[in-house]
């Protein structure tokens, strides 16, 4: 459902949300292999029609105290339940 969200619109935001304990760097390399040309780019909308067209600027974004915070928390919370179930912190997520 949420990668239906982001058809025909930069999905960035959404694929960093919902991967928040990967790190930047292994999503980028991930992402780049959906890199669209600049005119397609340009093509785009956002979900919120609200949106004024500016991007999220992304260079610090594992740096900055929310984000470090949400991490915390999702590990604290997640960490113990796939230690207890001999999962990963992934599975964890997921079940």
């Amino acid at each position: 459902i949420a990668l239906g969200l982001s058809k025909g619109r930069d999905g960035t935001a959404l694929f960093e949300s919902h991967h928040l304990l990967v790190t930047h760097e292994k999503l980028y390399k991930i992402l780049f292999k959906y890199k669209v040309r600049e005119e397609v780019a340009k093509k785009l909308r956002t979900y919120d029609s609200r949106d004024d067209g500016a991007h999220y600027e992304w260079d610090g974004f594992e740096d900055d105290d929310f984000v470090k915070d949400m991490k915390s928390l999702l590990l604290e919370y997640f960490g113990p339940i796939a230690k207890k179930r001999g999962i990963t912190l992934r599975q964890a997520t997921k079940a």
